[in-house]
């Protein structure tokens, strides 16, 4: 495996889901309970079964309005061979995405932001003029993708792992140019959320993890969960450990040298706590009604395309269904929410295993054919 696939969202679920929750019935919902019951049953079925072939490793959640339906772990939570424990702690990849998002609509809310102050504003290291914090939440902005020249641009400093710092000073001195014209396309950007957690610390004043740790985390009730870059050591038992396997054997995985920054990334947490997250956000908890509604909402372009994407979350043009993937070093990762009947789907994964997005797709196929 490449390791620096960093952090791509799941074409499934752009793409395929779109065009299947839109063919469903939005006059039936499920509101039955052997019905909810009916398809968690599937999502254990279809990971077992994948469990069994090798083919995924880790814990899945399936949730409704009422609670935790069905909540399973399969395989080793370190490549020792530690039973997965149902409450493991997983890097979250580019799930961490949106709270990353969702710290700055609470700022926003707060009034210490507003989505169209300009990056310069926070950051004068960003010299690209026009570019507004919106832009960046939905990867609008233009800005190349950090791994493209980064890691040449400090290849003689001493640098165990690169921080937001380091990114800001790469900017600030390269100037790299930019992919596309402001707001002009929708690109995936790893470097537009680096950036926003760096603006989160600035108009916070408060670090991004204590941030995430006093407004989110302990808010939603989320015990084991935390931003954890490779530059802090958490001496966590819960904590799955990536690995790969070779034939018999269980490879552990490093962390890359990009593995200091944040905001991108480098979230940890656990199936339930995910779960408890979006019982907190779809309470009002987190945010005030109209705020976790935009949220959901979907971005758009200069020219007013609307995009399948909103404040961190992958979207559908019916508004019924927001998820988001993640797939960093051996961690995938998924969390989707069905907006209309309150379910939610959670699949974490720590063996490499880089077909979690279709092994999703084809429970949630069942479901919504």
């Amino acid at each position: 495996m490449n390791a620096f696939i960093r952090l791509l969202p799941s074409p499934i679920l752009t793409s395929a889901l779109v065009a299947a929750i839109c063919l469903l019935p939005q006059s039936q919902p499920l509101e039955a309970q052997s019905q909810v019951q009916k398809i968690a049953k599937k999502f254990e079925t279809s990971f077992q079964r994948s469990y069994q072939q090798q083919k995924f490793n880790g814990v899945i959640l399936v949730g409704s309005k009422a609670g935790i339906v069905s909540h399973k772990a399969y395989g080793f939570q370190t490549p020792e061979r530690t039973k997965m424990n149902p409450d493991a702690v997983f890097n979250l990849a580019s799930v961490s995405k949106q709270f990353t998002a969702l710290a700055v609509m609470m700022l926003a809310e707060d009034g210490r932001l507003k989505l169209s102050d300009p990056v310069s504003k926070y950051l004068p290291q960003i010299h690209t003029p026009g570019i507004q914090i919106q832009h960046l939440v939905y990867h609008t902005s233009g800005l190349p993708d950090y791994m493209d020249g980064m890691e040449d641009f400090f290849e003689n400093d001493k640098i165990q792992y690169a921080t937001n710092q380091h990114l800001l000073q790469y900017f600030d001195q390269a100037r790299p140019a930019n992919d596309f014209a402001l707001g002009t396309r929708h690109e995936y950007s790893n470097t537009g959320y680096v950036v926003l957690a760096s603006i989160i610390e600035k108009a916070s004043g408060q670090s991004y993890a204590s941030f995430l740790k006093n407004r989110i985390f302990q808010k939603a009730g989320m015990r084991h969960s935390y931003v954890c870059p490779a530059t802090v050591t958490q001496d966590d038992p819960l904590r799955a450990i990536g690995f790969e396997r070779q034939g018999q054997k269980l490879i552990r995985y490093n962390e890359e040298w990009v593995d200091g920054m944040v905001g991108d990334g480098n979230v940890c947490s656990s199936a339930p706590d995910l779960f408890r997250y979006v019982q907190a956000l779809r309470s009002g908890r987190l945010l005030s009604a109209s705020k976790m509604q935009q949220l959901f909402t979907s971005g758009r372009l200069k020219n007013g395309q609307k995009l399948n994407y909103g404040f961190g979350w992958n979207t559908v043009p019916s508004g019924s269904w927001v998820d988001h993937t993640g797939s960093w070093v051996a961690f995938n990762t998924y969390l989707g929410i069905d907006l209309d009947d309150d379910l939610v789907f959670i699949a974490l994964d720590n063996s490499d295993n880089e077909d979690l997005p279709d092994q999703v797709e084809s429970v949630l196929d069942q479901f919504y054919d």
